[in-house]
């Protein structure tokens, strides 16, 4: 109560705070032995008056007179302990009184420093007083290692303050638009995210499915150990009959490709990219991922490309595949080649076997926790293992009486997660009766969800010693079972993972330590620019501008930079000065679509070979305000390139344009992939954008092309439409080498091609092109080295084959691949007794449901003796005996080795039977330079001069090549 009277009376005078002391024996902080009580005001002038008020006696409390003494802070006794002990005493305040100590004076801000060294990690998405301030970022922004963040919260003052962060999460919340996105993409990629130079961990949450642009990978350094690139944006998809089931939107493709270029990131260890869909040119480099050990693809759409490149790893130990869609045949292989995997998420499968992946996922060896979700698909059958510890079912059609008996194929079960829409307190108290029933007795924990409770019944009590029931998951288990989109790092850190340290590195040539002190510039010119040969083109330029002498040395070479390539740039943005420097020198230029024209028309007159991929829409170029970005727009610039002998053009509707007018009649290589039409909305509109009936292409004036490419780039094989495109003027190529077409693509006036040939040697007719009508076509054309008859062939006679196969004598490869995957009862196997004997074919390649191609692969094996692969597809043991019998008694007398590829199936069967065969060497897959340089699924550089991409070249690449073996 005098406390309040004080303060009362002082009120007046801007009292802010009182604090009132008792009589007290001994001597107090201040020294009094009597009652008083402490007055803060909020100003000095305002204490000076109260003093003044005082010391003239007009102040009185309770009717006594007031006396009062000015403390200064200085006269404490807290000033005269020396720093070691004010730095120990602050240690027990909170971090938030921590922060408010450094406001008090210099030397307290000073003593308080230390603190600071402690805070290695920053959560911002707690509500924490003292992460509003901040100065608790600043204080302790040398010494962060470790930051979550979101993109309006801390990320600037992040970006400029910590400098030495090597674990960044940062999450989009707040943007949905595109236009509002892409500023914070601006804000993040370009300003801040080159300034962290010891990154080694990144997770992006990006909550918009528009988003495509992904060249900040670019600005990533190569020493990344994980990357997590999450989407969080899911449209209602009518084809699903579940709410929560995967849903992807389906308007991707309004903002060009998604690419992912992850070569750089050769000690990747954790990649995580969710809720994507994935073409065959999207994700770029998973063969150099050699360390990869955790890889999650949740709710993502693949390709078949994308799904044979999942086959390359061998070593992973945390797999998920949450609802994405594959064979059981692809998942199946995958789960064969990862025996390490100690987590496990299975996907969705086509054609619904989910017992026998089930079964195949018990035998891997060290699994310990497996996660199965969104089956609607009955299980009947669970089977048994010792080794799992922990279970995931969400959503799975299993019924209790299955679920309980787990508890007894499973022994060691120690937790598990279930989700259900029949989960009820009566169904875990099955659960815990069964569980301690057990003969083991092992604590168990069982997570069962949200139950649905009437309001005014209170929830049972199920928990016990060996028995925990919980309905959300722990942050232990949900780490554990990874149920939300972030639950920390995979990668633990130890000594291995840390960032590179500077090594001392000795002379390759001498051991001599004399070598050791010597400096750059004591090279000669010489040495200097054998140095510099090794570097990029836009690291030639910045070493230019180092000194005049470098300059020197670099322009003295600079005749030799006949190369361009942006995709190879370690700064995009430097793309414009180099193209200014050196551009008179480019004759092979790689461009996109958004680094834009004018620049390659007004520095670049001398280009030969020009490749621009329109799928890449934004960089970091900076562009003036009249640059031209259209098809049209690169047309009319075609007109200024005089020496210009070889085209590429990708992911653009060329078909539809009037593009063909525009080349220059001295084209000796033209090459488009036409971006299909009928996958670009506009907006919410689901019709094309243009109508591609009665298309014709005229390429009348191009006499003298050598090599010609017309595909569908975003068209998947078993995906053809009604409408098809025209090409007119083949027949006045003299020069033509390599045609390839894809299966919407059509010759108009084939005769005249039959009654005067081409000299064609690569010749790809996919999808559907090969028909009845133009068999006859390939008759005459002896010179062809290189044939791909990828194609359903349900028009197709078995009579019709050996007709070709007896012209071309000088055949090397043959890919007659079947795409489609309908086997009819009364698909007839096709039977050959006069197939030619193939003198030079070294490739074979029937890969796909070729059953009815079992006669013709084993009169190949036969009369082919200089044949190295074989690539196909085996489901049957009585065949693949047959196969390797025939194949031994072919190779007695060739001493070279001929590699049969079979697929896993086909190799497990060989295994289980004990098959093998003098001469011949079964494996399941080749590699993914076999399908690169074979299958031409995208662009692969010039046809014509290119020793990687032509016929021999081929060859060569795939004997040299390393193949994947089980």
């Amino acid at each position: 109560h005098l406390k309040q009277e004080i303060k009362k009376v002082f009120l007046e005078y801007g009292a802010a705070s009182c604090t009132y002391y008792s009589r007290s024996p001994e001597s107090t902080l201040h020294g009094y032995q009597e009652n008083f009580a402490i007055v803060d005001f909020k100003t000095k002038d305002k204490a000076k008056n109260a003093l003044k008020v005082i010391d003239q006696g007009w102040i009185c409390v309770n009717k006594m007179q007031v006396t009062a003494k000015h403390i200064e802070l200085n006269n404490s006794p807290i000033q005269k302990l020396p720093n070691e002990c004010l730095l120990e005493i602050f240690k027990y305040l909170l971090v938030y009184d921590q922060l408010k100590l450094q406001k008090i004076c210099r030397r307290w801000k000073k003593v308080t420093q230390p603190l600071w060294k402690n805070v290695t990690k920053i959560d911002l998405r707690q509500k924490d007083r003292h992460l509003r301030d901040p100065n608790y970022i600043i204080n302790s922004g040398v010494h962060l290692r470790d930051i979550y963040c979101y993109e309006d919260h801390g990320l600037k003052i992040i970006g400029k303050y910590c400098p030495n962060v090597e674990n960044v999460a940062i999450e989009f919340r707040r943007y949905t638009k595109r236009r509002e996105i892409d500023r914070a993409r601006i804000k993040f990629e370009i300003n801040i995210l080159p300034r962290f130079k010891h990154l080694t961990r990144l997770m992006l949450m990006i909550r918009n499915d528009q988003y495509t642009y992904f060249e900040f990978l670019r600005h990533l350094p190569e020493t990344m150990i994980e990357i997590h690139l999450l989407n969080d944006i899911r449209v209602k998809d009518h084809r699903q009959y579940y709410w929560d089931a995967p849903r992807v939107g389906i308007d991707y493709q309004n903002y060009g490709r998604k690419i992912f270029n992850l070569s750089r990131f050769t000690k990747l260890r954790a990649l995580t990219l969710k809720a994507y869909i994935f073409d065959e040119n999207s994700i770029i480099g998973l063969e150099y991922l050699k360390k990869l050990t955790c890889l999650r693809l949740d709710d993502c759409m693949l390709s078949q490309a994308c799904i044979h490149r999942l086959k390359f790893f061998t070593g992973l130990v945390h797999l998920s595949l949450k609802h994405v869609e594959l064979d059981y045949n692809d998942a199946w292989e995958i789960l064969m080649r990862n025996k390490e995997l100690e987590y496990l998420a299975l996907p969705l499968l086509n054609d619904c076997k989910y017992e026998e992946l089930w079964a195949r996922a018990l035998e891997l060896p060290k699994l310990k926790t497996l996660c199965w979700s969104h089956v609607t698909y009955k299980i009947r059958e669970t089977g048994r293992s010792e080794l799992l510890e922990n279970m995931e079912l969400d959503y799975v059609a299993l019924s209790e009486r299955r679920f309980l008996l787990l508890f007894d194929t499973f022994p060691n079960l120690k937790k598990v997660k279930w989700t259900s829409w029949r989960t009820s307190d009566r169904f875990v108290t099955r659960v815990r009766n069964r569980v301690l029933e057990r003969p083991t007795k092992i604590p168990f924990k069982f997570i069962s969800g949200k139950i649905d409770r009437e309001w005014y019944l209170p929830a049972p009590i199920h928990s016990g010693e060996e028995f925990h029931h919980c309905e959300e998951p722990s942050p232990e288990d949900a780490k554990l079972f990874r149920c939300d989109m972030w639950n920390e790092w995979y990668v633990d850190d130890n000594e291995s993972l840390q960032s590179i340290s500077i090594k001392d590195y000795h002379s390759l040539f001498s051991t001599d330590n004399s070598y050791r002190n010597i400096n750059i510039n004591q090279l000669s010119d010489d040495n200097l620019a054998v140095i510099f040969s090794y570097l990029r083109i836009d690291d030639k330029s910045s070493c230019s501008d180092v000194c005049k002498r470098w300059e020197k040395i670099v322009n003295e070479n600079s005749a030799s930079f006949t190369n361009f390539d942006v995709r190879q740039l370690s700064d995009h943005s430097k793309k414009t000065q180099c193209l200014l420097k050196y551009g008179k020198y480019f004759e092979d230029v790689y461009s996109y679509k958004s680094c834009g024209f004018l620049a390659l028309k007004k520095y670049c007159p001398n280009i030969k070979n020009l490749a621009v991929d329109f799928g890449v829409k934004r960089c970091d170029c900076k562009t003036s305000s009249n640059e031209f970005y259209g098809v049209k727009s690169l047309g009319m610039m075609l007109k200024s390139f005089k020496h210009l002998t070889k085209l590429m053009i990708k992911d653009v509707t060329a078909f539809c344009s009037d593009i063909f007018e525009y080349l220059p009649e001295s084209l000796e290589e033209l090459h488009i992939f036409n971006r299909n039409p009928g996958k670009m909305m506009t907006g919410k509109k689901e019709v094309p954008i243009i109508e591609r009936r009665n298309i014709s292409i005229n390429l009348s004036r191009l006499k003298n092309l050598k090599a010609l490419t017309l595909v569908q780039a975003n068209l998947p094989v078993d995906e053809l439409f009604d409408e098809t495109v025209g090409v007119i003027g083949l027949e006045i190529m003299k020069n033509l080498l390599h045609l390839r077409l894809s299966g919407d693509i059509s010759i108009v006036n084939p005769d005249s091609l039959i009654r005067d040939p081409l000299p064609l040697e690569y010749l790809s007719l996919t999808q559907s092109t090969i028909t009845i009508s133009n068999l006859p076509f390939l008759l005459k054309y002896e010179n062809i080295q290189y044939l791909d008859m990828t194609d359903s062939f349900a028009d197709m006679k078995s009579h019709d084959l050996p007709a070709i196969l007896l012209f071309l004598r000088r055949l090397k490869i043959l890919r007659m691949s079947r795409t489609s995957s309908e086997i009819c009862e009364d698909d007839e196997l096709w039977e050959f007794s006069d197939i030619p004997d193939l003198m030079h074919l070294e490739i074979l390649d029937c890969l796909g449901y070729t059953e009815k191609f079992n006669n013709l692969i084993s009169h190949v094996v036969v009369g082919s003796p200089n044949l190295k692969m074989v690539n196909m597809t085996v489901i049957l043991g009585n065949y693949l005996e047959d196969l390797l019998a025939i194949a031994e008694s072919a190779r007695i007398n060739n001493k070279e080795m001929l590699n049969i590829f079979v697929g896993m199936r086909g190799l497990q069967i060989a295994n289980s039977l004990g098959l093998s065969a003098a001469g011949v060497q079964l494996k399941d897959n080749p590699s993914f330079e076999y399908y690169g340089f074979l299958r031409r699924l995208c662009w692969q550089g010039w046809s014509v001069e290119d020793e990687v991409v032509n016929i021999d070249g081929i060859c060569g690449k795939l004997q040299n090549t390393e193949f994947v073996d089980s």
